[in-house]
């Protein structure tokens, strides 16, 4: 016998020992392993619950997650991009349901499913001044404010929908002020106020000023209307003058 190599015949008899040795010592012949991992007598390996970490994983890429791309199939975990995990997340989705009031109304939730709500609100415009002025050259009315606001739907059911209605035009050759547009609103949760009607003028009037943005997470004011134009030219007879105002 040779110190450190056994002959097959030696190297059966020293398994058959060592199994009767652990078998005696209530053992199997599996090889012990740390707590992490199991192995049975059939060399079978388990590895405990919660025993990986990530710390055991392989390196991933930044911005990337664990997971199967969409159409990919059953199969092994691989690092998706955002943009791959973008249609996850679409894929699981639904559309939101946009509702659009044009007349005042009551909030209705349409299902009980429902809780959030992202609400915007459009305030009507102000009408253009008045004048008697042949052509008329009053300013331009302003533009109603818009306001957005994500809100609880309980907050809104059974809230007061007002939809702001434009100013009222004046009549061709009055010379009047323009009429400032309505407030749009949901109850008192989101609001925005209409644009001011242009001024009245006979060589030109001032444009109103835009609507503002009331109860809100973010909005935007209207934009001022335009004022009146004057253009005035002269010739060897008489002097012509010229006038344009934006449309009502």
């Amino acid at each position: 016998m040779t110190v450190g190599t056994l002959a097959p015949n030696e190297k059966d008899l020293y398994k058959i020992v060592n199994i009767v040795r652990q078998l005696a010592e209530g053992r199997n012949n599996a090889p012990e392993m740390s707590g992490d991992a199991t192995q049975n007598a059939a060399g079978v390996v388990t590895i405990a619950g919660d025993a990986v970490t990530n710390a055991k994983l392989a390196n991933m890429t930044q911005a990337s997650a664990k997971g199967r791309a969409v159409g990919a199939g059953t199969g092994d975990p691989v690092d998706l991009s955002p943009a791959q995990l973008f249609e996850i997340v679409a894929a699981g989705s639904t559309k939101p349901t946009v509702r659009k009031f044009t007349s005042s109304t009551i909030y209705t939730p349409s299902s009980a499913a429902v809780t959030w709500c992202l609400c915007m609100v459009k305030a009507g415009g102000g009408s253009g001044g008045g004048s008697s002025a042949a052509p008329p050259v009053g300013g331009g009315g302003g533009e109603g404010g818009v306001a957005w606001k994500v809100v609880p739907v309980a907050a809104i059911s059974g809230q007061s929908i007002t939809v702001g209605a434009g100013g009222a035009s004046i009549p061709a050759g009055t010379s009047s002020e323009g009429s400032t547009g309505g407030t749009s609103s949901i109850g008192a949760v989101v609001t925005a106020t209409g644009g001011i009607g242009g001024t009245r003028g006979q060589f030109g009037g001032a444009g109103g000023l835009g609507g503002t943005v009331g109860a809100a997470d973010w909005g935007m004011p209207g934009c001022c209307g335009a004022c009146a134009r004057i253009a005035m030219a002269t010739s060897a007879s008489t002097p012509m003058v010229a006038a344009t105002a934006p449309a009502t």
